[in-house]
């Protein structure tokens, strides 16, 4: 045997405002250490089975970090370590560099605009654009997106849970902006370490889209007019789709479709199609303002 060792107590923590209304906490743990061998084994060797100055309380959670350890010699064989935690607070005097721990920083947001292209069959009033004729054409479109990033340290990282969130939409209001409206484009992680703590910088991507001609609930549906070669001639439920015609002539492109099947004319308003295509996830589950 080496070193057997017992922690007797570690539950004391005592918590204290500062004159800015930040709370600051401390916690002891108490731990003992016996040796069969105490010619061999002493205070430096016992130090060695000790949590690094550092190391997270492993019951009081990550923001608890090991500050100081004193160890006494009670016999021969017989040594008691006192390791005293600390959280940060704003300005921790002691600390190196003065400041706070990366992991307890809040998380730092940057907005841009991600412009995009496309093509569009309807005008901004939601009206068919076409010729004088009466043919319908597409113009492309510019598109301006909002681009967030969100950078925050945590002292853990998983990729399998951040990957679920990745290419899905809000569920929950995030940021101020409604359900429906964000999408996680990207996230990418870097480990990084501040003394002798490792710790891993994320950064989460998002794009946010502003419903158009839609709910904030599907602004990232994807939305089309209704189009096909095949049409009801009638609009009971029971009649079968066959295909469209024009002048006699079954049609050699689609031609726009209404709710209810039927061929468009040209009083009718477009049918538009909104399908889900990404999946919903409460965004406050990556735990980014937390």
């Amino acid at each position: 045997m080496a070193w057997e060792t017992n922690e007797t107590w570690g539950s004391n923590e005592n918590a204290s405002m500062d004159d800015e209304g930040l709370i600051s906490a401390s916690a002891t743990r108490i731990i003992q250490g016996i040796t069969d061998n105490p010619y061999k084994e002493r205070e430096e060797s016992f130090k060695l089975v000790l949590p690094a100055l550092g190391s997270i309380h492993p019951r009081l959670g990550l923001s608890y970090t090991l500050k100081s350890r004193t160890i006494k010699q009670i016999s021969p064989n017989f040594y008691e370590a006192s390791l005293q935690y600390r959280t940060p607070k704003k300005q921790d005097d002691d600390d190196s560099g003065g400041g706070t721990y990366p992991w307890n920083e809040p998380a730092i947001v940057k907005f841009s605009t991600i412009n995009e292209s496309g093509e569009t069959e309807v005008d901004a009033n939601g009206d068919e654009i076409e010729t004088v004729n009466g043919e319908s054409f597409s113009v492309t479109k510019d598109y301006a997106d909002q681009g967030i990033v969100v950078d925050k340290a945590f002292l853990s990282y998983s990729p399998a849970a951040f990957y679920e969130y990745i290419n899905s939409v809000n569920s929950d209001e995030f940021l101020g902006f409604p359900a429906g409206t964000l999408r996680v484009t990207g996230i990418s992680a870097s480990q990084q370490k501040h003394e002798t703590q490792t710790y891993w910088q994320i950064s989460v991507s998002i794009s946010a889209r502003r419903p158009i001609n839609t709910t904030a609930d599907k602004a990232w549906y994807w939305r089309g007019a209704q189009k096909g070669t095949l049409v009801k001639n009638s609009v009971a439920s029971s009649a079968k789709p066959v295909p469209a015609t024009e002048g006699g002539k079954r049609v050699t492109s689609p031609v726009y479709i209404n709710e209810n099947g039927t061929k468009r004319t040209g009083t009718q308003p477009i049918h538009y199609l909104e399908i889900q295509i990404y999946d919903e996830k409460a965004f406050s589950g990556m735990n980014l303002f937390n």
